[in-house]
């Protein structure tokens, strides 16, 4: 829930987003905003969908593990609704 000044969020935190198996996506903007576009011309329900925006930082290991509280290959995931 959001508002101007405010907002509620959950974390959720897991090894098991440490696997091997792919469990995290990058895309391509100019690719995915024709096809997305494409897609909302087709009006799907509301409750079907999500849109998520990913901010990369790009600091020293060291910094970024004392931020976010990982080590080595883990990354970290805040959502907010």
């Amino acid at each position: 829930v959001m508002d101007d000044t405010s907002h509620t969020g959950i974390h959720y935190r897991s090894d098991d987003f440490n696997e091997a198996k792919p469990n995290r996506y990058t895309i391509i903007r100019a690719q995915f905003d024709k096809w997305f576009s494409r897609k909302v011309r087709e009006m799907p329900k509301p409750e079907t969908v999500a849109i998520a925006v990913k901010e990369m930082h790009f600091l020293p290991e060291e910094v970024i593990g004392q931020r976010f509280g990982v080590k080595g290959d883990e990354g970290c995931v805040i959502e907010a609704v």
